[in-house]
């Protein structure tokens, strides 16, 4: 086959925004504008399989590009041409053969031409879905005597989402909440609980669910 018209750039038509990608044919090889692949081993034949059959293109993103999520289409679709001479029902050669326009065989390798080829055109798109990724760190409220003598801990929790997408993160109020909405450690060795509470600041606001979530919008 040959590669007659393609485009490694996607656009996403709302924000205009570009997403670079690499295509590669079914032998996960690259592609590239004008290029003349042969794909006439064993499997790939079999995989074709008359001029009705289908050979599997793949799409590959290179890392580190950051974009909004949405539908981005290639700037140009994938034209392919094809030339190709695969049996319907041959023995050692003779026989009846699916063949591309203008194909001839010739010979004894006298005559031999691929023809003008079989055209297909197809569009690409790639859809890029809102994704957030969580980092959270244990947190340990130390050791005392007494509960009333644990100070108060600082932790902090990474959220790292698709560009331009806002988010809410809500906390629910753990495994033993108390009276409702109190947070609050079961001992492991009794029914006795230790309340305890969590903010978004060092001020009494506290990180819930609900009303009490924390937007994206007062991340820092």
């Amino acid at each position: 086959y040959r590669v007659e018209q393609m485009s490694n750039s996607f656009t996403n038509a709302q924000t205009g925004e570009k997403l670079n990608a690499i295509i590669l044919d079914s032998n996960n090889e690259i592609i590239s504008l004008g290029q003349e692949k042969d794909m006439s081993s064993f499997t790939l034949v079999n995989l074709f399989s008359g001029p009705d059959g289908n050979l599997p293109f793949y799409i590959r993103l290179p890392a580190g590009q950051s974009v909004s999520p949405g539908v981005y289409q290639a700037d140009s679709p994938l034209k392919v041409k094809w030339f190709y001479s695969v049996p319907a029902v041959a023995i050692v050669g003779i026989g009846v053969f699916f063949e591309s326009p203008g194909f001839r065989r010739g010979a004894l390798g006298i005559g031999f031409n691929w023809g003008s080829g079989a055209d297909s055109l197809g569009s690409l798109s790639i859809t890029v879905l809102p994704d957030c990724r969580i980092l959270a760190q244990d947190v340990n409220f130390g050791t005392a005597a007494f509960a009333s003598k644990l100070e108060p801990v600082q932790s902090s929790m990474g959220i790292r989402c698709s560009v331009n997408t806002p988010y809410y993160v809500s906390l629910n109020n753990g495994l033993s909440p108390q009276n409702g909405n109190q947070r609050a450690m079961k001992s492991q060795t009794g029914n006795t609980f230790l309340k305890y509470d969590i903010f978004k600041n060092s001020s009494n606001d506290r990180w819930g669910s609900g009303n009490e979530r924390w937007s994206s919008l007062n991340a820092t």
